[in-house]
């Protein structure tokens, strides 16, 4: 009973901090968002990510740190799994990896591996702050998934870790990490759209997170949308909802994960 009344407490307070809206374009949404202070944002990021580097904490994640990590294990599990099937060795590209937080999530395990590539994407200041104050042994950073290639030659799997949701043009990009022929693409706990078509919105972050107020446009995108952009060329090995749920007008939104296998020719 209380737990009832708990959950509809949630679904019901007023929010200052979470998702809203319903914008008829990109544009439209951005010219509603407050924007942030990327420099700001940015130095948070890499003092939190500094601290797990360097064993004094032990995981972070959207420039908050923990004191333990929290696992997604059906992920780690299919990245050993990986692993296991190239005689120990894992290439991975991280799209939208921010400064490695997927990477130090599973340091433990995947340094038990013969060899681990891991290539974050990210946007050019993390990169350039990535490759100056983060990157070592394995970890390295791009800002483009082709300058990854021409330095590594070859990616196994392609990690994209709720970052869908933040891209302007998101099936533009599916279709380019489509051509590149992974054998692995995973999308991790990322949030999609209730209804059958995709959805913009402004999404308000509480300062606990970066340390100062921040809003941006993302989209709610529909679930069988983003599956059916793969289906030509992948198939399904595993889908799941993660666990985690979020709000949008008052109704539970799930996050929800997708592991896709090229097809053999």
């Amino acid at each position: 009973m209380i737990e009832q009344f708990l959950d509809t407490y949630r679904r019901f307070k007023p929010r200052k901090y979470g998702w809203s809206g319903n914008f008829e374009s990109w544009e439209a949404a951005k010219n509603k968002s407050e924007g942030y202070d990327e420099e700001k944002i940015l130095a948070h990021v890499i003092q939190s990510s500094l601290k797990v580097k360097n064993g004094e904490s032990a995981w972070e994640r959207d420039g908050f740190n923990h004191d333990q990590v929290y696992y997604s294990w059906p992920l780690l599990s299919h990245l050993m799994l990986i692993a296991a099937k190239n005689n120990g060795n894992l290439s991975l590209i991280d799209f939208g990896g921010s400064l490695g937080t997927s990477y130090f999530q599973n340091r433990k395990f995947l340094q038990k591996l013969s060899k681990v590539t891991w290539s974050i994407i990210e946007q050019a200041h993390f990169v350039k702050a990535g490759n100056e104050k983060i990157a070592y042994e394995s970890l390295d950073f791009f800002e483009t998934i082709d300058l990854a290639f021409q330095k590594h030659k070859n990616y196994d799997t392609i990690l994209i870790n709720c970052v869908l949701p933040y891209l302007e043009n998101p099936y533009e990009i599916l279709n380019h990490i489509i051509s590149f022929g992974f054998n692995t693409i995973i999308l991790e706990d990322t949030y999609y759209n209730n209804d059958a078509e995709d959805r913009i919105c402004v999404q308000s972050v509480d300062p606990v997170f970066y340390g100062s107020t921040t809003s941006y446009p993302c989209r709610f995108l529909n679930y069988e949308k983003v599956k059916g952009t793969f289906l030509n060329n992948y198939e399904v090995l595993q889908e799941y909802d993660t666990g985690v749920v979020l709000y949008l007008d008052n109704k539970t939104v799930k996050y929800k994960s997708l592991i896709l296998t090229l097809k053999e020719e």
